[in-house]
């Protein structure tokens, strides 16, 4: 599957879809085959093109390569959350004292998602002047940096 970005609002190419269920069936058989017994073929179809609309061609690979580590075939919101993973926070903290660090050398920083960014920048000198146990905070007190990362980097599905 070529990667490609679709606008927003257009439905994933019913092609695409078809290469998903063909992996699917190939990858589980028997599974694949009872767990949408009974659905109307081509409703199943339409609603997984208008479902997965805005998703890339490098996020359906990356769904499909998730994929590959289950043993029962996703339904559509397990699919879109292999798409779409959450962010760990701890793995994002440390990508947005890199990135702040960068920043304060002159250099741009590498960035995984624009989410990460925007939850660093507010937050500059705490990731600076804190570790993760730190910042992290605690149940009863979580940290400002969970709370923006969080908020801005949840899986849109």
């Amino acid at each position: 599957m070529e990667v490609t970005t679709l606008h927003q609002n257009s439905p994933l190419p019913e092609t695409w879809v078809e290469k998903i269920f063909d992996r699917m069936l190939l990858s589980f058989g028997k599974k694949f085959i009872d767990q949408w017994a009974g659905a109307d073929p081509q409703k199943l179809l339409n609603h997984w093109t208008i479902e997965l609309a805005g998703f890339t061609g490098a996020e359906i690979k990356s769904g499909l390569t998730a994929m590959d580590s289950m043993d029962w075939p996703p339904n559509l919101p397990q699919f879109k959350k292999l798409c779409r993973p959450d962010a760990d926070p701890m793995k994002a903290y440390y990508e947005a004292l890199a990135g702040v660090q960068a920043r304060a050398a002159g250099q741009m920083g590498v960035w995984s998602h624009p989410a990460i960014y925007w939850a660093a920048m507010p937050l500059s000198f705490d990731l600076g002047s804190q570790s993760y146990s730190q910042i992290k905070g605690s149940r009863r007190f979580p940290s400002r940096w969970i709370a923006a990362n969080g908020r801005r980097y949840r899986n849109p599905c």
